[in-house]
């Protein structure tokens, strides 16, 4: 076991955890990404935590897709929308991180609070609604980024009632992807047709639509693996058919899945107040 890493976590739960957890959790969540957009300026620091937290070893390596990864851990998407932390990521040693959702447009997200903490099921109500800054502004952040960690883009239907039917919302996927692709960003692209929180709800989750929206986006020409991001809560003949419109347009392979819109008491020991919207 590396000393540092296991420091850094005992300290991180007999400590900072605890006093986190007395704090909003969005605003806890801004500031750590805060601290690593300032500490992300620093060579020094970079190295540094290169050196406490990065491994490497051959055995680790995989190529999916024709995209070789450094090991298999990753850090998904939501976790950095507006691609803040390009800078520092690299330096922790995920073998890929996914950046976003990002949309055609930017969006200031649902009304707070949109995030809810469940200490004993260990886990947090997410109702951001794919807030982000829009395509346009954070391409240029994308650019920024180190040749050594691969690079994820996930991309959503704006939310707006702009985007409700499925012509508007197929059409603002392509052009997402487009700008995405003419700028040459990312090392794979991640269509995510299952965010609960958006207006509109999940439109592109039958075999239908999602044929729909696979077509249009075949003629963008994406130079990059594409993947489709499914929701979790389907019945299996329903998942089987959206595997196969999947394989029927070549797509690269599939992420399951997004946040669970169901609230088992199995699962679930904590109480959830009856206005607390989200997966």
């Amino acid at each position: 076991m590396r000393l540092i890493p296991y420091v850094i976590g005992v300290l991180y739960r007999a400590i900072a955890k605890p006093i986190c957890f007395r704090f909003d959790p969005e605003g806890v969540h801004d500031a750590i990404t805060a601290l690593g957009v300032f500490l992300g300026r620093f060579l020094f620091v970079r190295q540094m935590t290169r050196w406490a937290f990065a491994y490497q070893d051959p055995r680790l390596k995989q190529i999916i897709a024709g995209v070789p990864f450094l090991n298999p851990i990753g850090l998904s998407a939501g976790f950095d929308k507006n691609v803040k932390l390009i800078s520092l990521l690299p330096s922790i040693g995920f073998g890929a991180t996914e950046f976003g959702s990002i949309t055609l447009k930017p969006y200031g997200g649902n009304p707070k609070p949109r995030l809810v903490r469940l200490p004993k099921s260990k886990g947090i109500v997410v109702n951001y609604g794919l807030m982000n800054d829009g395509v346009e502004a954070i391409i240029p952040r994308l650019r920024a980024h180190a040749d050594d960690m691969v690079v994820g883009i996930s991309i959503a239907k704006t939310n707006s009632i702009k985007t409700a039917t499925l012509e508007k919302g197929v059409e603002d996927y392509a052009q997402c992807l487009q700008a995405v692709r003419d700028a040459g960003v990312g090392d794979y692209y991640t269509l995510n047709v299952s965010c609960p929180n958006a207006f509109g709800g999940e439109p592109f989750t039958t075999k239908e639509t999602l044929t729909m929206l696979l077509e249009r986006v075949q003629t963008v020409h994406a130079t990059k693996p594409i993947f489709v991001k499914l929701p979790i809560n389907l019945a299996m003949d329903d998942l089987d058919g959206l595997l196969r419109v999947c394989v029927q347009f070549c797509v690269a392979g599939v992420i399951i899945g997004n946040l669970t819109k169901v609230r088992d008491p199995g699962l679930i020991h904590d109480p959830i107040a009856h206005k607390a919207k989200g997966g």
